[in-house]
């Protein structure tokens, strides 16, 4: 009986042990999602920033928005990847993923190259994607709070409109 009351105990313990070290584990992969989005709604708000000064300084070095944009498809891919991985990140949101990663597809992409020459038209598309990230909150002055959810909530603004 003595034995088996030991096994038992112990028993508890590990199981103990593991639910901790499984919380710990999670909480720890919630909040790396948690940084990895805002860091991505702070791309998006550099985004626009670099678009306006583009338009304020007569479009000098446009090569920098299509790295701005190239950098945010890196982490959105990032995210997608890890919160698949991770278990972080259900079906819809995943599509989301996809669907604002496609809506940046649409823009030229970055040769690395510094010397990027936009055409009026794309000039003009990107004077509509500032537009469209400050009206989703998304933008230099303007304040915001970050997190997963919140991100999420941005990220539908941009998808919708």
């Amino acid at each position: 009986m003595r034995l088996f009351k030991a096994i038992f105990a112990v028993s508890i313990c590990l199981n103990v042990l593991f639910l901790a070290f499984s919380y710990i584990r999670y909480d720890s992969n919630e909040e790396a999602l948690n940084h990895a989005a805002t860091m991505v709604m702070h791309d998006f708000i550099e985004l626009e920033s670099a678009i306006d000064y583009q338009i304020k300084m007569n479009w000098v070095d446009e090569s920098v928005i299509l790295e701005k944009i190239e950098d945010i498809l890196e982490n959105l891919h990032m995210i997608e990847v890890y919160g698949s991985q991770s278990d972080l990140i259900d079906k819809q949101s995943n599509k989301e993923l996809i669907a604002i990663a496609h809506v940046l597809s649409r823009y030229p992409e970055y040769t690395g190259f510094p010397n990027a020459q936009l055409t009026e038209k794309e000039r003009k598309a990107f004077i509509q994607l500032r537009d469209k990230l400050r009206r989703a909150g998304l933008g230099m002055n303007m304040s915001f709070t970050g997190g997963w959810d919140n991100f999420l909530v941005f990220m539908k603004r941009i998808i919708e409109e």
